[in-house]
């Protein structure tokens, strides 16, 4: 196991996450965002709120492969107030994906 996935899933304290420039693919994409998706479940079941706010992530060639991942993980967050996915190659149907998403972050800055 990766060990950035216990990291990111147990660690709910962290408010900023910078993933830039570390080729992950769809693949490595649907991990992290998967992990992100776990420790929202997590505060949610002990009755917390999620303290994650900004998801840089940034030339890791997600593609379209891992949108539907990331847009589970930003709605279950829900505490967004900035996310930046630059040069990954997400397309439309990705794109419309991550915008359902944070469609559950009433923070986010637009």
């Amino acid at each position: 196991m990766d060990p950035m996935v216990p990291f990111l899933t147990h660690n709910r304290s962290f408010q900023i996450l910078r993933l830039n420039n570390n080729g992950l693919g769809p693949a490595g994409g649907q991990v992290i965002a998967n992990a992100l998706l776990a420790s929202a479940k997590l505060s949610k079941a002990e009755g917390k709120k999620s303290n994650l706010k900004t998801v840089i992530c940034g030339r890791n060639r997600l593609e379209n492969g891992s949108a539907s991942e990331w847009a589970d993980a930003f709605a279950e967050h829900g505490t967004l107030v900035e996310v930046r996915m630059v040069q990954n190659g997400i397309r439309m149907d990705g794109i419309t994906a991550l915008a359902k998403g944070l469609a559950k972050c009433p923070d986010i800055d637009g």
